[in-house]
């Protein structure tokens, strides 16, 4: 099995349930990043304790037209999971979020028994270049602006919804996250309907 190569990881998936009795096991993606599930892909299982102890950070990209997340936590020791997981095999079985579920083989896991001590655990990778990438924790605190250049307020959170996700307002004000056309420090803009905001 690889070595963890970063203490900083996204989250990408959870090990769901096991599948047979070979060691497969049932991932559900929350990226539509598929390529984390191809053979060769390294993951990095991270504890299935509490979230408070992990740090968080979502990442929003635009993905074929559709916004995906990807959440980093700092990585929880627990002894019981390996420190890395080199996917072997993959098939999908179906839609469950945003994408899919998907029946995941692993490198040294060949046994029900190991695959059930992976069941729960949070699946991180390490993160890939994303040209025109946003990172959501990046939003929180930043003024948002109209395009004529109007204070709208300032972004109090990321709400995340299968219809859209929105950025609320610290007045309870939601913009959709697909009406963000630029953002810098501390400032992002948003092209909305006439009335929205």
């Amino acid at each position: 099995m690889a070595s963890r190569a970063s203490s900083k990881l996204l989250e990408v998936g959870r090990v769901a349930k096991v599948h047979g009795i070979r060691g497969e096991v049932i991932v559900s993606l929350f990226t539509s990043r598929v390529e984390r599930v191809a053979a060769g892909s390294i993951l990095y299982p991270a504890s299935r304790g509490g979230r408070a102890s992990r740090e968080r950070a979502v990442v929003a990209t635009n993905d074929a037209g559709g916004a995906s997340y990807t959440t980093a936590y700092g990585r929880k020791s627990d002894d019981t999971l390996p420190d890395s997981l080199v996917v072997k095999r993959s098939r999908f079985t179906g839609c469950n979020g945003y994408a899919g579920r998907w029946i995941v083989a692993f490198d040294g896991v060949d046994s029900r028994t190991y695959a059930e001590r992976l069941v729960g655990a949070v699946l991180t990778a390490l993160s890939v270049e994303n040209p025109g990438g946003l990172w959501v924790d990046d939003l929180a605190g930043c003024t948002v602006y109209d395009t004529t250049g109007r204070v709208a307020g300032k972004v109090a959170a990321m709400l995340v919804y299968p219809g859209g996700d929105l950025l609320e307002l610290e007045d309870g004000k939601m913009v959709p996250l697909a009406f963000v056309v630029s953002h810098e420090a501390g400032r992002v803009v948003v092209d909305v309907p006439e009335g929205l905001l």
